[in-house]
């Protein structure tokens, strides 16, 4: 089975929704390579600029606080669900082209540990409160996984893995992805949104089987340029 995915670190959905999606796997024994593809929900982010992820979200959409807290004691019980714990008042919001960048690094370097670096850097982000415009910790996060790490911080030089990230999102643009997560298995079925382990397990028991094109499972929470779902 071929699954694909186009994903932003500083998306609690993605995270989420690939959590479910690998539980889904291994309940299943369902043994393959899960490629993340590169989105990001605001290339237009200011790299330097550092904003707790609670004042970005009431800043950037407008929002009231009330609304702003709705929406992430729904992403609080969905990651609480799917086993995860976000650390969301620590979370500082970061332009993530460059932990994309590092991201196709890793995944041309070596596949299965560039899914740990993946993991790991969600983890950073939601968990640890590790903002992402942080090379050295960037570097250190991808030594850890045991790639090099001068070449993790090469990553970040001139225009390295630039067009590798925006080939990718052209991709998603081509294909009408307006938000993130977005799964595709087997180059044709597609689920948009992060669905809890169980659904993910029906979605790759029909997929498995070839029941149907239209898998019949309904839109899961994505975040997209206006916002995450409440």
């Amino acid at each position: 089975m071929k699954i694909m995915y186009w994903s932003d670190y500083a998306c609690p959905y993605c995270y989420i929704g690939v959590t479910n999606l690998k539980n889904a796997m291994a309940e299943l024994g369902i043994d393959t390579e899960v490629k993340m593809m590169a989105f990001q929900l605001h290339p237009e982010a200011d790299k330097q600029r550092r904003i707790k992820q609670m004042d970005d979200m009431a800043e950037r959409y407008g929002v009231p606080r009330e609304q702003a807290k709705l929406t992430l004691a729904r992403i609080l019980a969905m990651a609480e669900d799917a086993g995860l714990t976000m650390n969301y008042d620590q979370v500082e919001y970061a332009n993530t082209e460059d932990a994309h960048r590092l991201t196709k690094y890793a995944q041309m370097t070596d596949t299965k540990k560039a899914d740990e670096l993946i993991s790991r850097l969600y983890k950073a982000y939601f968990v640890d409160g590790i903002w992402l415009g942080d090379h050295e910790k960037l570097a250190k996060i991808a030594a850890e996984c045991g790639f090099d790490r001068a070449e993790a911080l090469n990553s970040f030089t001139e225009e390295k893995y630039i067009q590798e990230v925006k080939s990718q999102e052209d991709y998603a643009a081509a294909m009408q992805v307006h938000g993130v997560p977005y799964f595709v298995f087997n180059e044709q079925y597609v689920v948009p949104g992060a669905l809890n382990k169980d659904q993910m397990k029906q979605v790759l028991v029909k997929v498995i089987e070839l029941e149907a094109q239209d898998l019949g499972i309904a839109p899961g929470a994505a975040c997209g340029p206006d916002g995450c779902e409440v």
